[in-house]
């Protein structure tokens, strides 16, 4: 989850003239990111806990050319999903012990309008990475930016099984979506 979400202070600083080799933005603790899935029974929603998190940094460095990259890393410990035996399941569906972060990458920004742009990027999760195209939804306050979407992924496309339990009377659905509300600051 690393992700993705300097877009919204780097567009805005792109209509701004020329902007400098680099920006370093703080995400904000009051930013959400959510992992929601279904099974056959009920939905599930794992929570990051973003104020157990580090002070977390993107670093964005402006490119040559109309693609840009920024990338940041979401610990996968960070997330709670309401209960230990679905935060157990979730760890081990995702390999945390192997890969313990999910990242997010930032390809390429496309403004859409001022207030959204089309945002490519690269996930990362247990150890397998895959391209989407995201639009996002970003507005400026007086003291942060805030970017919000989501996109769904295939855990198949991760190289992860379709967890089942109790014998296969439980069976996680393939989709989940990853939904994200995200506060960043401009460290200058």
């Amino acid at each position: 989850m690393t992700i993705l979400f300097t877009y919204i202070l780097i567009i805005s600083n792109f209509f701004a003239g020329s902007p400098p080799l680099y920006r370093e933005y703080q995400i904000l603790e009051t930013s959400k990111i959510q992992i929601k899935g279904t099974s056959n029974i009920a939905g599930f929603r794992c929570n990051c806990n973003m104020k157990e998190l580090n002070e977390m940094y993107v670093r964005y460095e402006i490119g040559k050319q109309v693609q840009n990259q920024a990338s940041i890393q979401f610990p996968i410990s960070s997330f709670n999903c309401g209960a230990k035996a679905i935060n157990r399941d979730f760890m081990d569906l995702v390999k945390a012990k192997e890969y313990p972060n999910l990242n997010l990458k930032v390809l390429e920004i496309k403004p859409i309008d001022d207030q959204k742009a089309r945002i490519h990027l690269e996930a990362g999760i247990a150890g397998q990475k895959n391209k989407y195209s995201v639009v996002v939804h970003y507005e400026r306050f007086s003291s942060y930016l805030q970017a919000r979407g989501k996109f769904s992924l295939n855990i198949e496309d991760f190289g992860l099984e379709q967890p089942k339990k109790l014998m296969g009377l439980v069976v996680i659905n393939k989709e989940i979506d990853i939904l994200f509300n995200l506060h960043f600051r401009s460290l200058y």
